[in-house]
């Protein structure tokens, strides 16, 4: 109890010393006062922790800007994190709802242009069952120049 009692004293008198100027370093930094109360109670935490060791050092305020430094490096590491996570969830969810049509006006654009090389009754044939989304028995309906019929002239 008497450890914690010299620590608490050391927190307070840290507080009370480096508090406002800690409060500024950080707000400065993340433009959120908010924020700055957050990692200013975590460093005076840390603080807490290392009581120990503190006194000994030479100088307290380089220990309380690296440790603020070292929060607000974990902070971003994570807010990045959590950003690239949401926007991977955000992504698959798009992806599911809306369908990518790219990759089939590509092969159709494609198709089209090798079915334009084809001879005109195989042309035609093909334009029916593949561009209208016909069977291969509509297909046979359409007529050829060469007096074979729809799908029978593809062979």
């Amino acid at each position: 109890m008497q450890q914690d009692s010299v620590r608490d004293e050391l927190i307070r008198s840290l507080f009370a010393t480096y508090g406002q100027r800690l409060r500024c370093f950080v707000a400065g930094r993340t433009k959120d006062w908010s924020a700055a109360e957050d990692v200013v109670q975590e460093v005076m935490v840390r603080a807490w922790r290392h009581a120990d060791t503190l006194d000994a050092r030479g100088c307290l305020w380089a220990w309380l800007t690296t440790v603020t430094r070292n929060i607000l490096i974990d902070q971003a590491r994570t807010r990045k994190v959590k950003l690239w996570e949401a926007c991977e969830e955000d992504e698959a969810r798009y992806d599911s709802q809306v369908p990518d049509h790219a990759d089939s006006l590509v092969d159709h654009v494609v198709l089209s242009e090798l079915v334009d090389m084809l001879e005109p009754d195989l042309r035609a044939v093909v334009r029916e069952v593949y561009f209208a989304d016909r069977t291969t028995a509509d297909g046979d309906e359409v007529p050829s120049q060469r007096g074979r019929c729809g799908t029978s002239a593809l062979s």
